[in-house]
């Protein structure tokens, strides 16, 4: 029982390890900041997606 709890906390960390990384803008290049994420806490996940909402609305005004 305790090797399984063990594992867990493995995994969690990983996870959370995999979370703190930051992600990059296929589009443009961009990088999640982790400034931001220990200042504001607003993940790189939902940096990355306000980033990519932004360019969405850029190029519907463009069209």
């Amino acid at each position: 029982m305790k090797g399984d709890k063990k594992v867990q906390r493995i995994i969690t960390e990983f996870v959370r390890m995999a979370d703190s990384q930051p992600k990059t803008c296929r589009i443009c290049g961009w990088v999640t900041s982790a400034k931001v994420v220990r200042s504001s806490k607003v993940s790189h996940e939902k940096q990355m997606h306000d980033h990519v909402e932004s360019h969405r609305s850029r190029s519907e005004k463009q069209s």
